[in-house]
């Protein structure tokens, strides 16, 4: 992917916005740090399918739900924000559901630059798909684990890092300084502009959340279970200290409108060092096989940053 595909081509990033969920659940009040749901698979009344984690996890709280990527505990946010607020809830539940409860979900993603314009110094930036505001509130908790509106890595990257920058989202650039002619070929000529590092907003949460939040991706990467333990929680890796989260989303290929395969994207975000950040990433690798023990090539795609970053590329 080029630099400009980064800004321009927008896709589901799955569980890797759960941060963002979290976020909104305690800043709207559904939710306080520490409660805990129990994760089982959820049927909503007319839903066709049962909705859950990828496996039953049972109780977990908002630590857990990020080290482990709970899908149910996402539902729950999304449940309760749309107005539902049985639980546990029970099965063939036929669900309340505040339509309302799309813009105020939204309104708190756009705040770390999802959904919304970057900053980038570039004419021709994606702000990604935004779904119907549907009254189905089972597309509402789509939505949740990152299935349903879609994302540019750019977009990703400035969410990431957002978190990392305790909730100030600095816009990013692809020119460091422009400079003067020169007139000799082995000299560059004088700065003319530097681009400054420039604050786009500070998200409207409290820190102590925030706070959270960068503890919940640290133990995605460092704790037991968490789902990038084994790629940045070994011997190798664990020294460069960083945190982030994992995601898989459901991306069926098509061509001229027919369906071909049934494919998933796999994408991670993620900064480092936790305790003292400089840098941060997005990946997302498109329309892989829906296998078992596959190539987890985004999490070593990862792993390469990491090393090109602070072996060969770090001042």
């Amino acid at each position: 992917m080029s630099r400009i595909e980064h800004c321009t081509i927008p896709t589901c990033y799955g569980s890797a916005v759960k941060g963002a969920t979290v976020l909104a659940g305690y800043e709207s009040g559904v939710i306080s740090p520490g409660q805990s749901f129990y994760d089982r698979k959820l049927k909503i009344k007319g839903d066709p399918k049962r909705r859950g984690s990828y496996r039953n996890l049972g109780a977990v709280n908002d630590y857990d739900a990020l080290r482990l990527s709970s899908n149910v505990y996402m539902f729950y946010i999304a449940l309760k924000m749309g107005g539902e607020q049985r639980n546990p809830l029970p099965d063939e539940a036929k669900i309340t559901f505040n339509p309302d409860a799309w813009e105020e979900m939204r309104n708190y993603f756009q705040q770390f630059g999802l959904g919304a314009s970057t900053g980038i110094d570039y004419p021709y930036e994606s702000t990604g798909l935004t779904g119907e505001n549907s009254t189905m509130g089972g597309l509402f908790m789509n939505l949740a684990i990152g299935q349903y509106d879609t994302y540019t890595a750019l977009q990703m990257a400035q969410y990431v890092s957002t978190i990392a920058n305790d909730g100030y989202r600095v816009r990013p650039h692809f020119v460091k300084e422009i400079r003067n002619p020169s007139n000799s070929s082995k000299e560059l000529g004088s700065v003319y502009r530097n681009i400054d590092t420039k604050i786009l907003n500070r998200v409207d949460m409290d820190q102590s959340y925030i706070t959270r939040i960068q503890e919940g991706f640290h133990r995605v990467f460092h704790a037991t279970g968490g789902t990038g333990v084994n790629y940045f929680g070994n011997d190798e890796y664990s020294k460069y200290n960083a945190a982030g989260k994992t995601g898989t989303a459901e991306n069926a290929y098509y061509i001229d409108g027919k369906k071909l395969a049934d494919t998933e994207n796999l994408s991670l975000v993620g900064y480092a060092p936790y305790d003292d950040p400089e840098m941060a990433f997005a990946i997302i690798v498109p329309h892989t096989g829906k296998i078992k023990g596959r190539y987890p090539i985004n999490h070593r795609i990862g792993q390469g940053i990491l090393d090109a970053y602070f072996e060969t590329y770090k001042p």
